[in-house]
């Protein structure tokens, strides 16, 4: 009898991934993670699903921005919309939108909505005289000295209340006399009534304003505002004798700075510009006065950084105003302007290009970094974007609904993608490659702007849509797993897959395969569901060192297990 060598038997296996942890774009994966993806959520993770189909609301001819108070606004063009109505006209450019109480303020056009009493227009206001401009010494609120003597010396023989402009040295002195005191006391404010028609017209009182074209020196500069009314304005000043009729035009100004990033802050509007390496904040409660310095508590504020390169985003977190640089960040300390301090941080800053990335959720400032995305919670940021993998993005816009970080990042060529970071969980989802510009969070929706199209993000059709609104039709998914085994040198094949999925009515799916991490996809499934129910596919694949598989469908899915059959072979694989 002829003895033949015993064969051993192929072993197989079962892997089974009964739930998942989300996307992760990295080299090496585990199993319970997606390699890539397309339209699905985490939200419901283990289990994976397809995103909520969104609500397509109205298309805008040109979106320039997206902002919201207690309704959702929008610019569309050159007009500027709240709740739905036309309320303004700005300039065809992209807008950076802040709020501050009612008031919508919007840069660079340096306008304000007041969305309770609809009253629209300027921060800035300026003025110049047509016709004739006078000056007369004046008490604070306006009311003209009807006599007083200027001269070098002291009056002969006074009376009790008699004035005198005392112009002995180089600035003037208005005194009056106290027979009970037998002596000349000095009124230590002195203010100048500057009349022209309409010249207080446009402005109020405290303003802080800057006044050119005067005769008198002494009424050139900057100056605020302690009276106004439609033909005349009074400021802090002292003249000799009155003016009567000035020679040249005269132009009075209230500025608001250049700035490209805004946030607000306990009733203050915050600013910086690159080109003076400056950040300002607006007087308390008037985003009108940015140069209002009287000494108080409410005064404007400036200070001028010493860090190098451009601003590249601002935000409010915690209480604390941020503005940030790519590789440094600066923090306004402090309550009233007689306290507020700068404080510099060398840390991971926002990139060039991805100030809109900043947005708090629960309680924590996410943004992205040069090479990263960041969380910054009370002392430095840390990154959160390794399953990204080592793609690079850039120009970066965010927003937040619930414990969802929604970002959109470009690519280098010019790709978008729109991921969902779970700020609980601390998973990524990817959906898909639209251009989003603008999030905005308003009650319990998401609103986004993308390829001038206005999204809700969760289906919600409300007042804002107009009568083309409707949801999106059945959403296109797919599931990418990273390279199954990696974890031994041996060639293997696929004896079954086994998916746990529900499929709504109507929907379709069908699963592809890769051999060896290259090539083609080819197509081992397809089906069209008529009812819910869970696949068991009975496959056989070729011999390799490692398969990628791929699910891929149309309509409203949930996944919640993959098992595979492993059959490993000898050490050689077909190519």
């Amino acid at each position: 009898m002829i003895e033949l060598p015993a064969l051993k038997p192929l072993t197989s296996s079962m892997d089974g991934v009964n739930g998942f942890t989300g996307y992760n774009h990295g080299m090496r994966i585990n199993s319970t993670e997606f390699f890539d993806q397309k339209n699905v959520t985490g939200e419901y993770l283990p289990v994976i699903r397809s995103r909520h189909a969104r609500g397509i609301l109205r298309k805008l001819e040109k979106a320039n921005g997206l902002f919201a108070n207690d309704k959702l606004g929008w610019v569309d063009g050159t007009t500027l919309y709240y709740n739905g109505e036309a309320v303004g006209t700005v300039t065809d450019t992209e807008k950076k939108v802040m709020r501050m109480g009612a008031n919508i303020v919007i840069w660079p056009d340096k306008v304000y909505y007041n969305t309770r009493t609809g009253e629209f227009g300027p921060l800035e206001a300026h003025y110049v005289s047509a016709g004739a401009v006078s000056a007369v010494l004046c008490r604070s609120d306006g009311n003209a000295y009807s006599s007083y003597t200027a001269s070098s010396t002291a009056p002969d023989a006074p009376e009790n209340g008699d004035y005198w402009l005392d112009i002995s040295g180089e600035t003037s002195i208005l005194k009056q006399y106290s027979t009970s005191l037998s002596m000349w006391t000095t009124i230590q404010t002195v203010y100048v009534k500057i009349i022209a028609p309409g010249i207080g017209a446009d402005f109020s009182q405290y303003d802080s304003v800057t006044i050119a074209g005067m005769d008198n020196a002494a009424l050139n500069g900057d100056f605020f505002l302690t009276a106004r009314g439609e033909d005349w304005i009074v400021i802090t000043a002292v003249i000799a004798q009155a003016i009567a009729v000035n020679s040249v035009p005269v132009s009075v100004d209230r500025y608001t700075p250049d700035m490209e990033y805004i946030t607000e802050s306990n009733n203050r509007l915050w600013g910086c510009n690159s080109a003076n390496n400056e950040i300002y904040a607006c007087a308390l409660g008037d985003a009108k006065n940015w140069y209002q310095y009287r000494g108080i508590s409410t005064d404007s504020y400036a200070v001028t950084v010493g860090s190098a390169g451009p601003f590249t985003g601002a935000a409010t977190h915690l209480g604390n105003v941020f503005f940030f640089k790519e590789n440094i960040i600066h923090q306004i300390l402090g309550t009233i302007p007689s306290n507020f301090t700068l404080s510099d941080t060398g840390a991971r800053g926002v990139s060039q290009g991805s100030g809109k990335s900043l947005c708090v959720v629960n309680e924590v400032l996410y943004y992205r970094a040069l090479n990263d995305v960041c969380a910054f919670a009370q002392s430095l940021p840390n990154g959160i974007s390794a399953a990204l993998g080592n793609e690079t993005y850039r120009n970066a816009v965010a927003g937040a609904w619930g414990r969802y970080y929604y970002i959109c990042m470009e690519k280098q060529n010019g790709e978008h993608s729109l991921f969902v970071y779970d700020t609980e969980n601390q998973t990524w989802s990817k959906e898909d490659n639209l251009n989003v510009r603008w999030f905005v969070q308003l009650g319990g929706e998401l609103y986004f702007i993308a390829d001038n199209i206005l999204y809700s993000a969760r289906g919600t059709l409300d007042e804002y849509g107009d009568a083309g609104k409707a949801l999106e039709g059945p959403i296109e998914w797919m599931l990418e797993t990273g390279d199954i085994g990696t974890e031994n040198p041996y060639t293997k094949y696929i004896s079954g897959i086994q998916l746990s999925v529900d499929l709504a009515l109507g929907s379709s799916m069908k699963v592809l395969i890769q051999y060896n991490g290259f090539g083609a996809w080819t197509e081992i499934y397809h089906t069209a569901v008529i009812r819910p129910q869970n696949m068991v596919l009975p496959i056989t694949t070729k011999r390799c060192r490692t398969v990628k598989l791929r699910i891929q469908g149309k309509g409203e899915f949930s996944l919640f297990s993959i098992a595979k059959r492993i059959s490993a072979g000898s050490d050689k694989y077909e190519i």
